[in-house]
């Protein structure tokens, strides 16, 4: 099932639901890549730019579910880089059952 399971995610990072997280406040005065973001900020993570980024990609706009497949066949996630449904705390309450939901979907469509 590791290819199934690399197809789930590579439909994941192609066709995001969700362009940007919700909004975060930022609670302390914070740098981040050479910028101080205030504190009380207001922040967005655009998720679409992370899923679509060339230099982690490569080509991030051709559908190649074998980039979520280690040389050896099995499941390979960077969860640096693949975070469909934001990260932390405040990540989509739903992403379990999304998952779980796509998973045994795929199963049943493909078995009747």
């Amino acid at each position: 099932m590791p290819y199934l399971q690399a197809f789930i995610h590579e439909v994941l990072r192609y066709c995001s639901i969700a362009p940007q997280s919700v909004p975060h406040t930022v609670m302390e005065d914070t740098e981040f890549e050479g910028y101080t973001i205030p504190k009380n900020s207001i922040v967005l993570f655009i998720i679409y730019t992370l899923l679509m980024d060339k230099e982690k990609w490569g080509d991030p706009e051709n559908f190649r579910p074998e980039r979520f497949l280690s040389e050896t066949g099995q499941l390979a996630v960077d969860k640096a880089h693949f975070a469909p449904f934001s990260l932390g705390g405040r990540s989509c309450v739903g992403k379990h059952l999304a998952k779980q939901e796509l998973y045994i979907s795929w199963n049943f469509d493909t078995a009747v």
